[in-house]
């Protein structure tokens, strides 16, 4: 048994070396390489960045140098994707990931929390794939994932990432008519908020685009985002300042998303 418990650890040390895990942004992935995205699980001084993503040439088991293990579990505070065999939790766990991408998919993400404090969870939207739907379940209310970038909760959570292609193109039809505008503009997230909010949108075609905050007046607030970005999903984040760096006041606010000459308009609100 100890002789077990040292080959498990002697691996843990020589496999971010082997794999050049150090920094899994980093790691050179080739050619077969299709996405992945960060997760950051963190509570209070506690931090685990997990990353999860698909690749052709990966399985829904764990693939050497393809997957990573993490350290091994601390017993206050600690997050991976569970494995019910060798090594047991990882870091960064990949899956099969295939043309035409209609095959559901599934990862799990445990965390244990045994001082009981509050966790926030974070990932990045634009680097989710646009192809279907990714799920957070296992929370109080099921997440959307495109439509929204943190989460927060306490204690020991079991939760699931499934992703499932939409309905609509399972039936035959193009991404193009998953959404029934060129263009979508989100609720924000949170909402109120007295800190950061995220506004979402997606665009079915690149085209010139204007993401603008305005006061109740019709005052020009700020400008979050202007330019021409790629078609898909897209998150922002505005943490109530203006254009000249400075804090608003608290109110009710308006963010409006103009794309080719076409508006599309929605509420926030800004606590003290």
């Amino acid at each position: 048994m100890k002789f077990i418990i040292k080959c498990f650890f002697v691996l843990i040390l020589i496999l971010p070396v082997y794999l050049h895990a150090g920094d899994p942004a980093g790691a050179n992935w080739g050619t077969c390489m299709t996405w992945q995205d960060t997760i950051w699980v963190q509570s209070d001084e506690f931090l685990f960045t997990l990353v999860f993503g698909g690749q052709s040439d990966a399985t829904d088991e764990f693939d050497l140098g393809i997957d990573y293990p993490s350290a091994p579990p601390s017993m206050t505070y600690f997050a991976c994707f569970p494995l019910p065999v060798f090594p047991g939790q990882l870091q960064k766990d990949i899956r099969k990931w295939v043309d035409p991408y209609d095959q559901p998919r599934e990862w799990s993400i445990s965390v244990s929390n045994a001082i009981g404090r509050k966790t926030l969870m974070k990932w990045k939207v634009q680097d989710l794939p646009t192809t279907g739907e990714f799920t957070l379940v296992g929370l109080k209310d099921s997440i959307k994932m495109h439509l929204q970038d943190t989460v927060t909760f306490r204690d020991d959570k079991d939760i699931k990432i499934q992703y499932q292609i939409s309905t609509a193109i399972q039936s035959g039809q193009t991404a193009d008519n998953l959404l029934p505008n060129d263009f979508s503009l989100f609720q924000n997230y949170p909402n109120p908020f007295n800190a950061m909010t995220t506004i979402s949108y997606y665009l079915k075609k690149p085209g010139e685009c204007e993401l603008k905050i305005f006061n109740l007046i019709g005052s020009e607030v700020a400008t979050l985002k202007q330019g021409a970005p790629s078609a898909g999903f897209s998150a922002i984040q505005w943490d109530g300042r203006n254009q000249q760096g400075q804090m608003t006041a608290s109110g009710v606010y308006f963010y409006q998303l103009k794309v080719d000459g076409h508006i599309q308009i929605k509420k926030l609100i800004l606590l003290p």
